[in-house]
C-alpha cells in the first residue's frame, strides 16, 4: 500500500508517540464532542490558565494598546477566551466533519520518557472512529485559524500573518503541554494522596 503524504505524516508520528497506543475510549457522540469544546472553551481549567496567561501579559504589558489597571486585565482576559473560542470552534465543527476524536488518553507505557514522548506525539495525532489514529487536521486548523481570527481583535501592528502564525504555534505548545499534564497528572495526584494519608 502506497503511502500518502498524510499517511507518511501519521506514520512518523506514530513512531514518536510510541508503540503503546492508548486504548480507544469509545465513538465520541456529538453531545460528548460540545461538552469536550465547551469545557475546553470555559471549563476551570480552561479559566485557570486563561486567568494565568492574561496576568502575564499584563505584567508585562503586552499588548501596550490594551493599558494597565482592571480595564486592561479585563481586556487581556476577554482576547485571551475569544482567542480559545475561535480555536475550539474551528476544531468543534472540523473535528465533527473529519470524524475526529479530540479527548487525550493516556499510554500504558512504564517510565516518564516514553509516557512524555507519548505524550507530545499525540498532540499531532486524533484517534478516529475505528480506533486508529490519523494526523489531527482539526487541531491543526483550530490552532492556526484561531491564530489568524485573532487578527480582528488585536492592534494593527501585532494583526499580521506572522503574529498570526506564532500564536497557533504557541497554542500548539499550549496544547502539547496540556497532554503532558494529562498523561502525569493522575499518577502525581495519587502520591499526594497517600502522602496526606500517611501524614495526617
Amino acid at each position: 500500500m502506497s503511502l500518502t503524504p498524510g499517511r507518511s505524516v501519521a506514520v512518523a508520528l506514530l513512531v514518536l508517540a510510541g508503540p503503546a497506543a492508548a486504548q480507544n475510549p469509545g465513538e465520541i457522540t456529538p453531545a460528548g464532542r460540545f461538552r469536550f469544546h465547551t469545557n475546553a472553551t470555559a471549563g476551570p481549567f480552561a479559566m485557570l490558565t486563561a486567568s494565568a496567561g492574561a496576568g502575564i501579559r499584563h505584567w508585562l504589558d503586552s499588548p501596550t494598546e490594551w493599558g494597565q489597571g482592571m480595564a486592561g486585565y479585563g481586556r487581556r482576559l476577554g482576547y485571551s477566551m475569544a482567542n480559545r473560542a475561535a480555536k475550539n470552534a474551528i476544531e468543534f465543527a472540523a473535528g465533527a466533519a473529519l470524524r475526529e476524536d479530540p479527548r487525550y488518553v493516556r499510554s500504558h507505557e512504564n517510565g516518564i520518557g516514553p509516557r512524555a514522548r507519548y505524550a507530545l506525539g499525540r498532540t499531532f495525532l486524533a484517534t478516529k472512529t475505528d480506533g486508529g489514529a490519523t494526523f489531527a487536521c482539526a487541531r491543526f486548523l483550530g490552532w492556526y485559524g484561531g491564530g489568524f481570527l485573532s487578527n480582528l481583535w488585536y492592534p494593527d501592528r501585532l494583526s499580521n500573518p506572522g503574529r498570526a502564525v506564532l500564536r497557533g504555534t504557541l497554542t500548539l505548545a499550549g496544547d502539547a503541554g496540556g497532554n503532558v499534564f494529562r498523561e502525569f497528572w493522575p499518577d502525581i495526584r495519587k502520591r499526594l494522596r497517600r502522602h496526606r494519608t500517611a501524614h495526617p
